[in-house]
């Protein structure tokens, strides 16, 4: 194929998935072939491949719309996005307070789990935890999602008072009263049983969670720090995302 032709039938894709993303009530078929001339058997072959694929979905009345596919590609690159910028200011608290241990988690189908993560016992290393999982009434970081009303339903639902936080905290009222207090102060921070360390955790964008555990006596430095890093990653977001919708215009 010549260098300066393009493949039309992946043309014509893009054309379908560009004219439906216009429509904020779907489109049938034939109005997709109308609109970008195409016969019915080609807008057809088109569609029913976009929609197996989940480009595209289908209601009941026959309308099309952008399917899930198309969110999560751009769920994938901010994730990807986020984890650069995570990763920076993980290696920046660590440097500062070489005792703490800062991680990233996120919130997945109702389970909390740490996707980046240092320490002490592997200095300036990002670490990719597989399986470390957090629970959710007696960590800081499950306790920051609690405290985010988006959050809150699934993981009462999932995970019932009774049985996984009365132990921690004896009554639904004494948590009800720590997250109300949280969410005035717009972050999560209690002492760890049995130990002299304190956590610190501050919702950071969507479904994830930047959290902190260090000493009793670095908690102020902790929390600038920590601070500092949630405004820095989410200025790299926000940016990321207006510079794409200024190249789309």
């Amino acid at each position: 194929m010549p260098g300066n032709e393009l493949v039309q039938s992946l043309v014509r894709a893009l054309d379908i998935l560009e004219c439906v993303s216009r429509s904020s009530n779907g489109l049938r078929l034939s109005d997709v072939g109308e609109e970008l001339g195409l016969n019915t058997t080609t807008a057809y072959n088109l569609m029913r491949t976009l929609a197996e694929r989940g480009y595209l979905q289908k209601d009941s009345l026959s309308r099309y719309r952008l399917g899930s596919a198309v969110t999560d590609l751009v769920l994938q690159e901010r994730s990807h996005l986020l984890m650069q910028s995570a990763g920076v200011q993980l290696l920046k608290m660590s440097s500062a307070l070489p005792e703490c241990v800062a991680s990233v988690t996120q919130l997945c189908d109702n389970h909390l789990r740490t996707v980046l993560r240092v320490s002490p016992e592997r200095r300036n290393v990002l670490q990719y935890p597989m399986s470390m999982t957090l629970p959710v009434y007696s960590s800081c970081t499950g306790l920051a999602f609690l405290m985010q009303s988006v959050y809150a339903p699934g993981l009462f639902g999932c995970w019932p008072f009774e049985e996984y936080g009365s132990n921690f905290w004896r009554n639904r009222e004494n948590l009800d009263s720590f997250l109300q207090t949280s969410r005035k102060q717009g972050y999560v921070s209690m002492e760890l049983c049995g130990t002299s360390d304190v956590g610190i955790a501050v919702p950071l964008t969507e479904n994830y969670v930047l959290n902190i555990r260090c000493v009793r006596g670095d908690w102020k430095q902790a929390m600038r720090l920590l601070q500092a890093a949630v405004e820095e990653i989410r200025g790299k977001l926000e940016s990321h995302s207006k510079n794409g919708k200024d190249t789309m215009r």
